[in-house]
């Protein structure tokens, strides 16, 4: 038998460290509630899509789980990594809080 993950668990295990997953947990609640076939839009013509709400039309065909690998490495490569080496979602969701946005 196949040990079901749920794509909340799925998340904190590929981040790592616990601080940086309240962090995203709070990002991802707040910008799709964990829905991976949200569809937000930033205005004008504007849409993003998915758990993470990125620009990316790409969201709309992936699996929750792909949706959360693309979305951990956006924030790497956005927001880099915290003092111990973990993806930086706390940076992410501080821009999220401040803008609107990440």
């Amino acid at each position: 038998l196949k040990h079901y993950v749920s794509v909340k668990e799925y998340a904190a295990q590929k981040i790592q460290s616990n601080d940086q997953w309240v962090c995203l947990s709070q990002l991802y609640g707040k910008e799709s509630g964990w829905d991976s076939t949200a569809v937000g839009n930033l205005g004008g013509n504007a849409l993003v899509y998915g758990i993470p709400q990125l620009k990316n039309k790409l969201m709309i065909g992936l699996d929750q789980y792909s949706q959360i690998d693309y979305g951990l490495k956006y924030i790497a490569h956005r927001y880099k990594y915290d003092k111990h080496g973990y993806i930086n979602a706390c940076k992410a969701w501080q821009h999220f809080k401040k803008k609107g946005w990440h």
